[in-house]
């Protein structure tokens, strides 16, 4: 487990023992934070393809080619 959700466990339940329901909530939301940043991380970029093509294969010294 994360630190995140070390610490969204732990502000939840320290709001439910302390009886204070803001205290819970933040703890709900940062564990939802805590899953969503992993999910994220593992999934969010999973088909990006970036490519680049130079315009000619062979080139003399000191000519310019086209990058695509």
């Amino acid at each position: 487990m994360s630190p995140g959700g070390i610490l969204a466990v732990g502000l939840f339940i320290a709001g439910v023992l302390l009886e204070a329901p803001a205290l819970a909530a933040v703890g709900v939301l940062l564990g939802l934070v805590a899953v969503l940043r992993s999910l994220w991380s593992r999934y969010g970029l999973r088909a990006l393809v970036y490519e680049r093509h130079l315009s000619s294969r062979r080139v003399p010294w000191g000519e310019r080619i086209q990058l695509n």
